[in-house]
């Protein structure tokens, strides 16, 4: 799993932080699998609530889901992106 900082942002004047990290996964043939992230905003107490994108490869196109825990405590997965191979005439 790779890490990679996302943002990062601080106001010494309001004495906030903002703060989000992504967490890599690839698959076996290198190209990346599900992509986890977390973070904080404005206060280390308002956490974002934990975001996970998943790819899919299907037929050479590329499907991103996007799964994270709503405002009524539910789940909710929704396709973000589709991509579509070009057309050969």
């Amino acid at each position: 799993m790779i890490e990679k900082i996302l943002f990062y942002t601080r106001d010494d004047d309001m004495d906030e932080e903002t703060f989000m990290v992504d967490r890599y996964s690839y698959n076996d043939n290198s190209t990346v699998h599900t992509i986890i992230r977390d973070g904080f905003f404005e206060e280390k107490i308002k956490i974002l609530p934990t975001r996970t994108f998943r790819f899919e490869y299907v037929n050479g196109d590329v499907l991103i889901y996007s799964k994270q825990l709503k405002k009524n405590l539910k789940v909710v997965e929704d396709l973000l992106y589709t991509s579509r191979k070009s057309k050969k005439n």
